[in-house]
């Protein structure tokens, strides 16, 4: 199952990605946006009324929207391969070297990337993201797993120069971070209860 958000007919909706369609669950579930239904935990919701539906558009005839148009937080973790150290001159640190992006960095699927005017140095590095259904604390690992809702392509655009000195100014100028077109869950159930 694949999860998308996108626009069809002047609507933002979410609902899944099949064949050479889309599903829409908005109306069908009652839920504004796919953050809201994952939040609520309706993930088995979710596959059991896109088992039953057929496409409500084709993927020719919607925008394609980040998949959590509107999340909470967007954390990332940097230096985080030896290949990427090595490359920066650094050590591979002993904890994650943490950053944030704002919302408003984030694009969908066959948006435009923008390259900031003010800069030469615009560099992107693809990367994996975890969609994160419900939030906790002192979570254990074992437990880590029922918390992720899905996996989905991130493209980390990054303004170098601006990054020499702020890793924050650097990674936070506006539709350079696409993310998307869906977020696929887990192979194992990642909630509890619910089947994937």
């Amino acid at each position: 199952m694949k999860l998308a958000s996108y626009m069809a007919d002047g609507k933002a909706c979410f609902g899944v990605v099949t064949g050479d369609g889309v599903v829409t669950l908005n109306q069908r579930l009652g839920y504004a946006s796919l953050r809201d239904a994952l939040t609520a935990g309706g993930l088995a919701e979710i596959r059991k009324a896109a088992d039953a539906a057929k496409p409500d558009h084709k993927r020719a005839d919607i925008k394609w929207l980040p998949v959590i148009p509107n999340p909470e937080k967007i954390l990332c973790a940097g230096i985080n391969y030896r290949s990427h150290a090595a490359e920066t001159g650094r050590e591979l640190p002993k904890q994650p070297s943490m950053f944030i992006r704002l919302t408003n960095t984030l694009t969908g699927h066959d948006g435009e990337m923008i390259r900031p005017a003010l800069s030469q140095s615009f560099d992107f590095e693809g990367e994996l993201a975890v969609v994160i259904a419900r939030g906790g604390r002192h979570i254990p690992v074992e437990r880590a797993l029922d918390h992720v809702a899905g996996y989905t392509c991130f493209v980390d655009g990054s303004v170098r120069d601006y990054q020499k000195f702020s890793v924050t100014s650097g990674k936070n100028f506006p539709a350079t971070g696409p993310l998307g077109p869906g977020s696929s869950p887990p192979t194992r159930s990642p909630i509890r209860g619910a089947s994937c």
